[in-house]
């Protein structure tokens, strides 16, 4: 703060809180293009002769799933190759491995689905060399074992859906998945640094208004500089009512002198914004308020960037979630009947058949794709939506060029892995801790803690009790690209760990935000994973640095051969990498440039009868 002035302090604010104001005013004067509808970016195949030509789908993940059930219902015939024995690629979702549980589920008991089959419940997982996670949830109540089962699972990929991911919420709609508000943050979730109020978890409502309380302060004895202003002096009443804004937003007291000061007074009668230790009820007792944090321990702790994360527009509420699970999503697109024979999308895929290569014919007609067990077939099109990682290996493939093969091994991955946990109780809805969803943080490598958006009140929920990520990309040979503190590097170390280490880890994560954590869960079935040990995976996502590598991004965006025959989707190759919306419309866009390529085609003269 020594070399920061108070106007720099304005200057920062007035931005952070005005951005995204500023986007939808120039929105709404037309400065900034409004994105069409969704029906408008939807590939087009009217009109194009799409019947009877094949095409390959590499992946079963949503990108696959989405490219599928488009090309089908245009009347191409579509072949998806899976190398895993499930669907779904990251959409990940770990349900109860309890016989009893997945027959009721299967009999709609638990969660009504006409989606979910016996091939498609996911109830156990293993990492390449690692050993096999299960579902191990306990899925009669303890006090009650007569009572229906309660919805147990586990999203160990995406979790949540942004507003603005318009085309996922759009399948959703068609396909009849019901959707339910997730949580990103409430003012009950915690955090947790090490430096900070000596190590105890607080409650983001103190922190977030003692940090308030001091910016206001400053705000507050800052405004001579904003009068004095030569461009723009405000007025003697204006400033009085800048002032008087600033002393509702920062909770600040007037001194006899006329400063503002952040003192949080516990005001009888007045309700505490930072919260209390000890509630006030009826009688005449008025509760007592938590210990004022110091400024410097809040600036130290660098938790504050957890109080601007829902402006952010991938956080900004409402955020959504699958009632039920994220791969209610995935299911859905497998249910859904396309093409002539109305077979559902689900018989379309092949399970563990991995792809070993792409070969143009001769004529550059055709697009040979050569499955590891030793079968070839033709199709008109191939889209891969593998990852660049798995691509690479893609050895000695004529239909990928030299340069193309070169460009994805340039791609940067993100690593991540989650943590999942069975509470006995829904403890942290109890008590003096209230959290009915949201996420509290920590400085240890297991970094959040997430809370079900759904189940409120039932006996047990699942607790997402790690969210860890690398901060810094890492390159196909997983070396960080720049030099880094490893402890920016939580997800290599993460990676790293066997499963026993992790779950100690996740444990003495979850005592510090609740303590006696290890007996408010069930500790011996927790479910562990690091995306980029799993199969066909690298990580959460691929990554483009933008400012360097936008070249090399849209180079990949064009077909991988010198015929158009050959695209690559998923939500790597997008602007939405991590996310669900990347996938649908990466699609989207290699679709595209096959109903461009087919347009472009030379028309067959249709055979002429004969008059005799």
């Amino acid at each position: 703060m020594a070399n920061m002035t108070r106007r720099d302090v304005l200057r920062v604010l007035a931005y952070a809180g005005g951005r995204a104001a500023l986007m939808g005013g120039l929105a709404a004067f037309g400065w900034l293009r409004t994105p069409p509808a969704v029906a408008d970016e939807l590939p087009r195949f009217s009109g194009l002769p799409s019947a009877g030509k094949r095409v390959a789908i590499i992946g079963a993940g949503v990108a696959g799933l989405t490219s599928a059930f488009e090309m089908s219902k245009a009347g191409f015939d579509v072949t998806i190759y899976e190398a895993e024995k499930r669907y779904g690629g990251r959409s990940l979702t770990v349900r109860p491995s309890d016989p009893a549980y997945r027959t009721a589920y299967l009999d709609k008991k638990v969660v009504p689905s006409s989606f979910v089959t016996e091939a498609s419940y996911v109830s156990e997982f293993a990492e390449v060399g690692g050993e096999t996670q299960h579902g191990r949830f306990v899925v009669r109540d303890p006090a009650n074992p007569a009572a229906p089962f309660i919805d147990l699972y586990l999203n160990a990929g995406p979790g949540r859906l942004p507003l603005h991911h318009t085309g996922v919420l759009d399948y959703c709609r068609r396909f009849g998945v019901k959707l339910e508000p997730y949580i990103f943050r409430t003012e009950a979730n915690l955090l947790r640094s090490a430096g900070l109020n000596g190590g105890a978890p607080v409650q983001i409502r103190q922190y977030g208004n003692n940090l308030r309380g001091y910016l206001a302060e400053i705000l507050a004895d800052s405004t001579n500089a904003l009068g004095a202003r030569a461009d723009a002096p405000l007025k003697a009443e204006e400033l009085k009512v800048f002032r008087e804004m600033l002393r509702a937003y920062g909770d600040l007291t007037q001194t006899s002198g006329g400063k503002f000061i952040y003192l949080n007074p516990n005001v009888p009668g007045l309700y505490s914004r930072p919260g209390y230790v000890v509630e006030p009820y009826a009688g005449p007792y008025d509760g007592v308020t938590p210990q004022i944090l110091s400024f410097e321990e809040i600036v130290n702790s660098k938790l504050w960037n957890q109080l601007v994360g829902d402006t952010q527009l991938y956080w900004q509420s409402s955020l959504l979630q699958p009632v039920g699970g994220m791969d209610m999503i995935w299911q859905a697109f497998l249910a859904q009947r396309v093409g002539p024979s109305g077979q559902p999308l689900r018989d379309r895929v092949r399970l563990n058949s991995t792809v070993r290569a792409i070969n143009s014919v001769a004529d550059g007609s055709k697009v040979q794709v050569s499955l590891a067990n030793g079968t070839s077939e033709y199709y008109d099109y191939v889209i891969s939506t593998a990852s660049p990682k798995v691509m690479t290996g893609f050895k000695g493939s004529t239909a990928i060029r030299p340069e193309v093969m070169a460009a994805l091994r340039q791609v940067r991955y993100e690593f991540g892995g989650k943590y999942g946990w069975q509470g006995r109780s829904r403890f942290w809805e109890q008590n003096d801790t209230q959290i009915f969803g949201g996420i509290s943080w920590i400085d240890t490598v297991t970094e959040q803690m997430w809370y079900p958006s759904s189940g409120y009140n039932d006996w047990s929920g699942v607790l997402t009790g790690g969210y860890i990520h690398n901060q810094v990309a890492v390159d196909l040979d997983g070396k960080p690209i720049v030099p880094v503190d490893p402890i920016l590097q939580n997800a290599t170390r993460w990676g790293a760990m066997p499963q026993a280490k992790r779950r100690e880890a996740a444990l003495q994560s979850g005592e510090l935000l609740h303590p006696g954590f290890s007996k408010k869960v069930f500790a011996d079935d927790g479910i562990s994973i690091a995306w980029q040990n799993m199969p066909q995976q690298y990580g959460i996502t691929a990554l483009f640095d933008f400012s360097e590598q936008l070249p090399l991004y849209n180079a990949l965006l064009k077909p991988a051969d010198d015929n158009g025959r050959v695209l690559f989707a998923g939500d790597w190759l997008s602007f939405w990498a991590g996310w669900q919306e990347g996938s649908v419309r990466s699609a989207w866009y290699a679709m595209s440039q096959i109903a461009t390529h087919l347009a472009t085609q030379p028309k067959t003269a249709a055979p002429t009868r004969s008059a005799g």
